[in-house]
């Protein structure tokens, strides 16, 4: 974003809240490094604008007519998109530093470091829109998220184009965001595989937004050492994807490229980068020393002042704020860590399992109970097995499949042992039957399908005559939250 033409124009309240932004987001990172010295959280200092520009993307999505923001990114600045974007209360963070925390359920991931962690909530807008957020655990592999995610939110926008009430044809409802770091967005042959696949017909969801977190160093290696390319977003020119180049040090500017790139995203169903040039205050991690391997690099970040501390200054030379209200701000964000980090200490804060939410909402684990009686009968079997072998009239089937059914049919009937394809199927089909069987007495007024089970209805809506071969109606699942 050029420094002198392109810029927004923010009301003061705005340029307070991403002054707030920042704020909460370096005393966050300082008090961490203060009391817990030499444990890992791959602080996010030195691109602290990362925060505010997450925060507008959720801000003008819900303006845009997203209801859903699903983000998928490495370990770098976790724990501060945790606590700052998706509201993971600051009294759980603090308790898994503190090892405190009391574990949930079995099976929710909580066994993993905390920078590998997600969590999901509802989130409020300023206009007063909700917007349901939710952050992908990763695993150490930094760019391994991104499939998942994709799929994530693939399946969310089928459920929404199934239902007949949310016609979500335009891929507006549902909006992927996923956050790199420059190293591993050239080095890893996962992202021109996602970059690729988002072109064709089958894997579509309408664009994703790509962060780059630029700071111009990966581990130990500097940009010359790991592409040949002048920009990390080299690679997406495969895509023909729009590229938002920003300086970190500019939080007005960063915000006016989140707002292009989600305006561009849900008008245009494309991918679209902001390429955040920053720099990293410590090392890859807070055990490491960098001036061992950039320490010309790292005499200059040491005297170069925050991103906060400059956008702070400007705001008072330009009258927006006081000059003591960034040290009020930070003061009241201390307050509350050190509130959160007493709670921590003594009261064993509980795990809050982020899981069985959204559409799953209601829902509860088993536990031990598992007294539930799943079996169906023999007969219902029997009819499944006999549906899933059985062709149209006329259907010219390929002779090796011809065979396969016959075999299968002799299953259903009794007549052959039956196989693994087989044990995978019938199970399958039973959900699908007593749950459309279920949807279909609902819908009709004479019952649902015949005691034959070989057709559904006499006629359709057009006046056509039957297909027995469109048994139950075809219905999908809800997609997991």
């Amino acid at each position: 974003m050029e420094p002198v033409l392109n810029r927004p124009v923010l009301s003061p309240d705005q340029r307070r809240r991403i002054l707030s932004r920042l704020v909460a987001a370096e005393t966050f990172e300082r008090f961490l490094h203060s009391k817990y010295i030499g444990q890992k959280r791959f602080s996010v200092e030195g691109g602290e604008a990362l925060l505010p520009l997450l925060d507008t993307l959720v801000e003008d999505g819900a303006g845009l007519g997203a209801e859903e923001v699903v983000i998928g990114m490495a370990h770098r600045g976790r724990i501060n998109v945790l606590t700052h974007i998706l509201h993971k209360p600051y009294e759980m963070i603090l308790s898994e530093f503190e090892g405190t925390l009391e574990r949930g359920n079995a099976g929710e991931g909580d066994g993993d470091v905390k920078y590998h962690k997600g969590f999901s909530c509802d989130h409020v807008t300023v206009q007063g829109r909700r917007v349901h957020l939710s952050l992908s655990s990763n695993p150490s592999h930094l760019e391994q998220v991104n499939p998942i995610v994709l799929g994530t939110v693939y399946a969310k926008q089928a459920y929404l184009k199934d239902q007949i009430y949310l016609k979500d044809m335009d891929y507006n409802r549902v909006v992927p965001v996923l956050i790199h770091g420059e190293a591993a967005f050239t080095g890893q042959g996962i992202v021109p595989e996602i970059l690729s696949l988002s072109q064709l017909e089958g894997y579509r969801i309408g664009g994703t937004i790509h962060i780059i977190i630029n700071n111009q160093v990966g581990f130990t290696s500097t940009p010359n050492q790991t592409r040949f390319t002048p920009y990390p977003t080299d690679v997406a020119k495969m895509v023909r994807a729009p590229v938002f180049h920003v300086n970190g040090d500019d939080p007005e500017a960063v915000v006016h490229a989140a707002r292009l790139a989600m305006a561009f995203r849900q008008e245009f169903k494309g991918d679209v980068l902001i390429d955040l040039w920053c720099y990293r205050r410590h090392g890859h991690n807070e055990t490491d020393e960098p001036t061992f391997t950039q320490p010309v690099m790292y005499r200059e970040i040491e005297a170069h002042p925050s991103a906060c501390e400059l956008y702070g200054r400007r705001l008072a030379e330009e009258g927006v704020c006081g000059p003591t209200e960034v040290e009020e701000m930070r003061g009241q964000v201390r307050q509350r860590l050190e509130a959160a980090l007493s709670a921590a200490r003594e009261e064993h804060v509980l795990h809050q399992a982020s899981t069985l939410g959204g559409r799953w909402k209601g829902l509860t684990r088993a536990g031990d109970d598992w007294s539930a009686r799943t079996a169906v009968a023999s007969e219902v079997l029997r009819r499944v097995g006999e549906r899933a072998a059985w062709t149209p009239p006329g259907f010219k089937v390929h002779p090796k499949l011809r065979r396969l059914l016959a075999v299968r049919l002799q299953m259903a009937q009794g007549r052959q042992p039956v196989d693994w394809a087989g044990a995978e199927c019938w199970p399958s089909g039973a959900c699908c039957w007593r749950r459309s069987r279920s949807a279909w007495q609902a819908r009709t007024p004479s019952g649902g399908p015949s005691a034959s089970g070989t057709r559904c209805c006499t006629t359709s809506r057009r006046g056509i005559a039957s297909r027995p071969w469109r048994t139950w109606p075809r219905t999908r699942p809800p997609s997991r939250s």
